[in-house]
């Protein structure tokens, strides 16, 4: 470990100074150092080594500047054994300096965080292990005399408890480790690194074949640095190397604290240095000091734990009763070991230490594999426990609750070794029963309790935090209370619910908004806006679709969450806001109810009418089938759908309740027009939804009105007495009350009080000719004007059916005389009457008196009446007849006698239909009287029957 001397023997030291030989008398009792200053204990000495000779504090002249040069460090020359040859040497130095890939393979892992800076390389970059333990400070001073070479087996040595290996010693096999091991050695220490700037090529093999050989295997770093900073990045690199080569983290690591560089500020820097390990998670860190630098003061070894403090010096011949340094963990007594039985033994000498203490075991018995001993970054601890401002759990200083996330800074160590987790409050356990590491990708968790949540996708329900047994199932979107984060042996947070476990992971779960109760959380089928809002086409708000109305009915398709997580109502539209302060749910029958503006409606049945949508006040009372206009649908607080009435009410929307009106209604009536008649011919129905016809009824029937009704279309229907009949207007007309005044069912025959018109249309708009008074009429039918009205259908035109204007005809007119006969007489005796009412009579009227006729009117109940200049008579055929129209060629009034101017006959009758008698011409016949046959010819009555009163047949003798 310490540089090997070349000088073996005090010949060959006097050969080199060119003096003469010392001896030693009494070795045994006498330690070897060859620090300038510091004497070399003899009992005896025979000679001065030289003229030079100075004070009792130096027995060694200074080695010529040869001498040095052969003493040097450098690899091609520095080798102990005397059998060595310049080629293996040579050829070492070469694997060092251009075979060190696991330098390189360090440096292109080191940690971001833990960059060590760049400085000026030393001129040697791999110092041997005790190469100036044993010199004094700037001293050139070389030894004298050499320690004696000693041999495993050899019973009468110290402790040989441990070696130390460097590349110096090349690759060391399984088998040659087992064979030292079989000396009683049980543990190696293996040259890692140096400065900042190399690592030993030959380590992963030393290790490796160490381990497989059963060795208890440490590490060691020679040291260089100069100040606090190159302490903690020597440390840092020297760490980096030992995670590298596999080294657990209660590997004994050494800071080999020995080259002149260090002096300074020795003590600091190296405490820096093992300070740094232990923040790498090293924590059995040991420091290699040489002798000379304790008892001159570089270093005080208590302030670094003794025991764990490897001290070198080597006594000129050690044997086994020595315990030097016992009050250190171990002594460094040799670096010229030879294990007989190694390949070219002779030539492979060997550093041999003593352990005291365990020294290359654990500093304490707690079982480093129930904690952690590499920082975990984060943990949660899996009940609320306290934190410690020392790692000896003396003083607390708070609290952390359980599962709540620590970000651990490092780890650090109690007095007697227990890991402790350090976090920016103060120090917690490292128990792995208790402190549990988070999963690497913890910020992809909710990691405190998000209070309420929704699942992304349907999931599954667990009985514990390890996701052992399914337990149920949980939809989409469905808002979930949680517990309490909880998390899984293997560190991954789940949320703790009343149903059991689920994942905590923000891909699948989402948080809803801490204000959740202002929101719609389940999916009604329908909603309206309270007032005009947007349509977005995404969950977010981000993108604007268009415009959503007020009052608008909404079908609800989903239930999304935004990022934040906010519910919003997913619509074919888009996206709109589910906060109950802007959007209201409807009843879920709302295909019962009117959700649009039906205009106008009739009820059903009599129901009232409120002043608020929420049917609190009631303000009236609408009978059924009563035609109501609406202005618009408003909602109740519930979601009901009302109607809002041009009077500023609310009655139901309900569609069992209240039928929307056709849109044509203005065609409709929708009052009862009492009496209305059909302007074609058409059916009544059995009910208001014309279902099945039940009779036929003819055009211009007057048909009374009952009530109107509505279909279930809308549509009104008149309901009769018969039946239900159309209300449209086009095939309808309301009939006003004064139609009493008319004919309402047809007169068959009538005349005019007074002369009119005739009109070729039934609204009497389009004259066609004159109606003359008591000019008979036959009525063809009735037909009703657009008012209503009814007008008489004649063959010569419409004219008026009011009863005031006309008179109907008896139906036996035919009876009487309609049309002026102008000559009449009655058949017999009767009156003269004031009016054709025959209300007063005035006159006697003789029979067979021939009256002229003025002209024929009418009674008031239709009866024909001839008036005459004296007044009225009867018009009835069967009294009075039409004179003939040549009455002149007759005698008309009575004679005495009279004479036939040629043959002729009796007859039995006025009428000549029965021949009684012959009369011969010239014969003086005796005249009764006067008679008229029913076609109004006058005849002659005598004793023997009638003759012709015709002036051409007839001469009157007697007047």
């Amino acid at each position: 470990m310490k540089k090997k001397l070349l000088l073996t023997s005090v010949a060959l030291l006097s050969a080199v100074l060119g003096c003469n030989t010392v001896t030693a008398e009494s070795k045994d009792n006498s330690y070897y150092e060859t620090y300038e200053g510091t004497a070399v204990t003899t009992e005896s000495t025979s000679t001065n080594i030289s003229s030079n000779e100075t004070s009792n504090d130096t027995t060694t002249s200074e080695l010529s500047s040869s001498s040095e040069k052969e003493m040097s460090d450098k690899p091609t020359t520095d080798s102990i054994n005397t059998g060595s040859s310049s080629s293996d040497d040579s050829s070492l130095e070469e694997k060092d300096s251009s075979s060190d890939n696991n330098s390189q393979k360090l440096e292109e892992n080191k940690d971001e965080n833990n960059d060590i800076p760049e400085k000026d390389l030393p001129s040697e970059t791999n110092h041997k292990k005790g190469q100036y333990a044993f010199k004094p400070i700037g001293s050139r001073v070389k030894r004298a005399i050499a320690p004696d070479n000693v041999y495993a087996n050899d019973g009468n040595l110290p402790g040989k408890d441990f070696i130390d290996v460097a590349s110096w010693n090349g690759n060391i096999s399984i088998s040659e480790y087992k064979l030292i091991k079989s000396y009683g050695v049980s543990g190696v220490a293996v040259k890692l690194t140096e400065g900042t700037y190399y690592i030993n090529p030959y380590a992963e093999s030393q290790i490796a074949n160490a381990k497989a050989a059963g060795l208890k295997v440490m590490a060691y770093h020679f040291s260089m640095y100069t100040n606090q900073q190159e302490a903690r990045d020597e440390a840092n690199y020297f760490a980096r190397a030992a995670n590298q080569f596999g080294l657990a983290k209660d590997t004994v690591m050494v800071n080999d604290a020995e080259h002149p560089s260090l002096i300074n500020n020795a003590q600091q820097n190296s405490l820096t240095f093992n300070t740094q390990l232990k923040a790498n998670g090293f924590f059995n860190d040991a420091l290699y000091v040489g002798r000379y630098w304790i008892d001159s003061g570089y270093i005080d070894t208590a302030a670094f734990n003794k025991n764990r403090v490897w001290v070198a010096q080597y006594p000129y011949t050690p044997t086994v009763g020595m315990m030097w340094n016992n009050d250190h963990g171990a002594w460094q007594w040799s670096s010229q070991m030879f294990f007989p039985g190694l390949t070219n033994y002779q030539n492979r000498a060997f550093d041999m230490s003593a352990a005291y203490n365990s020294f290359y075991g654990s500093s304490n018995t707690v079982d480093l594999s129930k904690y952690f001993t590499t920082n975990p970054k984060k943990v949660i601890l899996r009940a609320s426990d306290k934190v410690y401002s020392d790692t000896d759990f003396k003083n607390p200083v708070g609290t952390v609750a359980g599962n709540e996330l620590l970000t651990v800074d490092d780890i650090e160590y109690s007095s007697n070794g227990v890991p402790r987790l350090k976090i920016s409050s103060g120090f917690v356990t490292a128990n792995k029963a208790y402190a549990v590491q988070v999963t690497s990708n913890i910020e992809d968790y909710f990691v405190s309790n998000p209070g309420k949540v929704i699942l992304l996708g349907t999931d599954s329900y667990y009985n514990d935090y390890d996701f052992t047994t399914k337990i149920g199932t949980q939809l989409p979107n469905e808002i979930i209370s949680v517990s309490a984060i909880e998390y899984s042996n293997s560190g991954v947070p789940r949320l703790k619910t009343p149903k059991g476990y689920l994942t905590a992971n923000k891909k699948y779960v989402r948080k809803v908004a801490d204000n959740i109760d202002d929101y719609y959380t389940q999916i009604p089928k329908n909603v309206v806006l309270k007032g005009n809002d947007i349509y977005y086409a995404d969950v977010d708000f981000k993108v604007k679709n268009s415009v959503a109305l007020k009052d608008e009915v909404i079908q609800v398709t989903g239930l999304g969450y935004s990022s934040t997580g906010v519910p919003r109502f997913k619509t074919d539209k888009g996206y709109i806001t589910a906060n109950k302060r802007y959007v209201l749910p409807l009843v879920d029958n709302i295909s019962d109810y009117f959700t649009e503006n039906p205009s106008n409606v009739i009820l059903r049945g009599t129901d009232s009418e409120y002043a608020e949508p929420d049917f609190k006040t009631k303000v009236g009372t609408i009978r059924s089938n009563s035609f109501i206009n609406i202005v618009g649908v408003k909602f109740s607080s519930t979601g009901v759908p009302r109607l809002e009435t041009s009077k500023g009410t609310y009655i139901t929307a309900n569609r069992k309740y209240v039928v929307k009106v056709t849109t044509n209604i203005a065609n409709y009536f929708t009052e009862n027009p009492k009496r209305i008649i059909l302007r074609g011919a058409d059916y009544y129905y059995d009910d208001y939804n014309f279902s099945n016809r039940i009779e036929r009824v003819s055009a211009n029937t007057l048909i009374d009105i009952m009530s109107i009704e509505y279909g279930d279309d809308g549509i009104p229907r008149l309901k009769t007495a018969k039946g239900y009949i159309t209300a449209n207007k086009k095939y309808t007309v309301a009939v006003p009350d004064s139609v009493v005044n008319y004919y309402t069912e047809s007169p068959k025959l009538v005349v005019l009080k007074n002369q009119g018109n005739y009109y070729s249309d039934r609204d009497m708009t389009i004259k066609s000719g004159t109606a003359y008074k008591n000019q008979l009429n036959p009525v063809l039918g009735i037909e009703y004007r657009s008012s209503g009205l009814p007008v008489l259908k004649t063959s010569r035109g419409y004219i008026s059916a009011k009863k005031t204007d006309l008179i109907k005809v008896v139906d036996n007119v035919i009876d009487y005389f309609t049309e002026n006969p102008e000559k009449v007489i009655l058949k017999g005796s009767d009156y003269y009457y004031k009016d054709a009412d025959f209300t007063q009579r005035v006159d006697s009227a003789k029979a067979q008196t021939i009256n002229d006729v003025i002209g024929i009117e009418f009674s008031s109940q239709g009866y024909p009446r001839i008036k005459t200049k004296k007044g009225y008579i009867t018009a009835n055929k069967k009294y009075v007849i039409a004179v003939t129209k040549n009455i002149s060629d007759y005698y008309s009034a009575p004679v005495k006698s009279i004479k036939l101017t040629g043959n002729d006959y009796y007859y039995s009758n006025p009428n000549f239909t029965k021949r009684i008698g012959s009369i011969p011409g010239n014969t003086e016949i005796k005249i009764t009287g006067i008679a008229f046959s029913d076609n109004g010819v006058p005849r002659f009555k005598a004793e023997k029957g009638y003759l012709t009163a015709n002036k051409k047949y007839v001469k009157v003798v007697r007047q």
